[in-house]
């Protein structure tokens, strides 16, 4: 072979052209003083390099280079995908740990948050971009449970890089490490792939070896147009950068030395707060509609007047009038009906004996910012709605949790105020029962009132689960109105964890079947959250054999302990959402969620779909930290409030609330607040009430 034969496939080996390309993209026309011409099977590519797409949609192309250089020839085949055009964005990135440093937070607890997939989305430019999900963590990956199997070693991913795989889903790549940046052998070697459909839900897939003794940073990877198979570039510890080429992430090649990436990845300078850019990939409207839709803060946008027709002579009285509810429509699509304080003046003026049309204004009924310390010095809330009165009981950190207190009112908003009232106290130390009272619940069950527990079993930090019955007819603030407690036991009697320690308990029912489900520890090891049936008759008394549905097995919820615990659901759309709290309860404790249909065997854990990221954090709320352990209670009007704990930056945890709103595609939403609830251009409302003949 010749000089100039060897010169012209060197150049021609130069030539990269990525798997999808966009209308409007260009395409090289010359390479290293050599004449690029292009032709295509559909001709979707100009004189100029600039690609036209001929409908809407993607287009199977193939491109045929040929390469001219010194009167010699060669011809190079690609097959892409061409795409129309995009005018979204999205970007991956993780944030530096200065995000936050916060009193007694070290840096590999930071990390733990830090070192995640974030996305970010921009529109028109890819160079301004709005940060999604508060800024925070989407993508964790899990825990390795094979060194230590009881507590699990933390990991956290480094070089985050989201690709197309060749179907249009997505694959994303990683370097794995632990929270202190060391790494195994076999982390050093390889790297860490995801998939997801949509950038909303992700399968972590597992390490991916790239057959190589040195450590491997900044992997990319993208469809070879070439080949049609994914080509995995990355820079080696020695500062050569290789390519492995896979078919399916589980063969791949051995690697081999190339000069330089020929994938340039897209990492565009951003101003978000702490970012350390990924990069960025372009994404369909509707893909990009979905993934803000899902992440972005949820705003109220309009709200509905309503209208009523009313038969003339028929009775219409002013508390028909409470009922009649408006309908509030938010920027990701959802909507919700509102209560409204009608005007009485209005109502009053109706003459309901004669036809005609009659405006009446109202204002929208809203619960206030309640402060963090609304009900100060209790923690693990729960409100219950008991033969038309409201419940608060929680734990009483005031006194070292030694004492279950109750409290009663009307409303919801009445219950900071109220008397408080003991009806239960820990025995003395070394007794059953002492130490600790902890996160009391009310349920009904069987029709009966019951409080589930957790106290000490003699030593007081091996707290049991227990459960409290109300004496028929009783008053649930009367202290002799409760049985004895009694401590939850298997189907056979037994102890529920051996040598563990049982709490949290919750019950609720579905499909007519009542179930139980608990936080579980083994030796100090990560908290499993267990379920179980029971009897409503004695619900004390499991019917089934515990099952684990979840662990604390990524970095948000094992911040300074593996923990998840405190489960509570609420149904919505013909979904159970079980929400729980992982990591401990100080500043990092935030809530997440379990997902099930409603009507699935419960007792199956693939019914249950952990949700990899949290859904309330301090970062979340401003100035309420270490936000956990709640519950859900209805108010009078039948809207849904979240009842948890927080406490400020340095300080103790309190009781507070939130409205719940539920987007567009059912899950709670537990950061709302009044402001974004309704607008205030929105809260004046009108109905319109037309009196008609019969």
């Amino acid at each position: 072979m010749s000089n100039l034969e060897s010169a012209i496939i060197v150049k021609a080996n130069k030539l990269y052209i990525p798997y999808r390309l966009y209308e409007g993209d260009k395409i090289p026309t010359s390479i290293d003083k050599a004449t690029v011409i292009w032709c295509s099977e559909p001709d979707v590519v100009g004189d100029d390099g600039i690609i036209n797409l001929p409908n809407e949609g993607s287009t199977d192309v193939k491109l045929t280079a040929k390469i001219i250089y010194n009167e010699l020839e060669v011809d190079k085949v690609f097959h892409v995908k061409v795409m129309s055009q995009t005018s979204c964005f999205i970007l991956g990135y993780i944030r530096s740990t200065d995000v936050a440093k916060k009193p007694g937070e070290m840096e590999d607890n930071i990390r733990a948050i830090t070192d995640a997939l974030h996305l970010a989305y921009s529109y028109n430019d890819g160079n301004t971009y709005t940060p999604l999900h508060n800024n925070t963590g989407i993508l964790f990956p899990l825990v390795d449970f094979n060194p230590d199997p009881v507590n699990g070693e933390t990991k956290v991913i480094q070089d985050p890089y989201i690709f197309r795989m060749k179907d249009g889903t997505f694959g994303i790549v990683a370097t794995r490490t632990n929270v202190d940046k060391k790494q195994t052998k076999a982390e050093k070697t390889s790297i860490l792939f995801f998939t997801s459909d949509d950038l909303i839900t992700y399968k972590e897939v597992g390490l991916v070896s790239l057959n190589t003794d040195l450590t491997s940073r900044n992997p990319v990877v993208e469809v070879d147009s070439l080949s049609g198979n994914y080509r995995i570039e990355w820079t080696a510890s020695n500062g050569n950068v290789y390519y492995n080429t896979t078919s399916d992430f589980t063969d791949v090649s051995q690697p081999k030395l190339q000069k330089g990436y020929k994938i340039i990845p897209e990492k565009p300078i951003v101003d978000i707060k702490y970012a350390v850019s990924g990069n960025q990939i372009a994404v369909s409207d509707v893909e990009a509609n979905t993934i803000i839709n899902k992440f972005s803060r949820v705003i109220n946008t309009k709200v509905s007047d309503a209208s009523i027709t009313v038969d003339k002579d028929k009775e219409y009285t002013f508390e028909d009038l409470s009922k009649l509810r408006v309908v509030a429509s938010y920027n990701d699509g959802s909507t919700a009906e509102k209560p409204v304080q009608w005007s009485i003046e209005d109502y009053q003026y109706i003459d309901f004996r004669e036809p005609g049309t009659h405006i009446v204004n109202g204002k929208i009924i809203q619960h206030p910012v309640y402060p963090q310390d609304w009900i100060a010095g209790y923690a693990d809330p729960n409100i219950y709605c008991y033969d038309g009165k409201y419940y608060f009981l929680a734990t009483n950190d005031m006194n070292n949790n030694s004492t279950l207190d109750i409290r009663v009112a009307n409303t919801i908003d009445k219950l900071a105020d109220t008397q408080v009232n003991v009806i239960l106290t820990a025995r003395p130390e070394g007794e059953d029962m002492s130490y600790c009272l902890w996160a009391p619940e009310l349920h009904e069950v069987g029709r009966k009132l019951y409080i589930f527990f957790a106290a000490g079993v003699n030593d007081g930090w091996q707290v049991q689960a227990r459960v409290m019955e109300l004496k028929e007819g009783g008053n649930p603030i009367n202290a002799s109105d409760w049985w004895e407690p009694v401590r939850v036991v298997r189907k056979d009697g037994s102890e529920l964890s051996p040598g563990g320690i049982t709490l949290d308990m919750t019950t609720f029912e579905d499909n007519g079947v009542t179930y139980v489900a608990w936080s579980d520890r083994l030796d100090w090891g990560a908290t499993k959250t267990m379920i179980a049936t029971i009897n409503p008759t004695k619900p004390w008394l499991l019917t089934s054999d515990p099952v684990q549905i979840s662990i604390s097995d990524h970095g948000w919820d094992r911040r300074n302990t593996p923990v998840n615990e405190g489960p509570y659901i609420v149904k919505n759309e013909g979904k159970i959402y079980m929400a729980f709290s992982g990591s401990a309860i100080d500043n990092t404790y935030s809530i997440g969620f379990l997902i099930a249909e409603v009507g699935n065997d419960l007792m199956n854990p693939k019914s249950w779909e952990k949700v990899g990221y949290p859904s309330l954090t301090s970062e979340f709320v401003q100035g309420y930290y270490g936000t956990g352990h709640n519950s859900f209670t209805v108010d009078q009007y039948g809207q849904v409030l979240n009842v948890y704990h927080a406490r400020p930056e340095e300080g103790g945890r309190s009781s507070t609330l939130r409205i719940v709103h539920y987007s567009a595609d059912g899950t709670p939403v537990l950061d709302m607040t009044p402001e974004r609830e309704i607008l205030p251009e929105n809260r004046l409302v009108t109905a319109q009430l037309t009196i008609k003949n019969k």
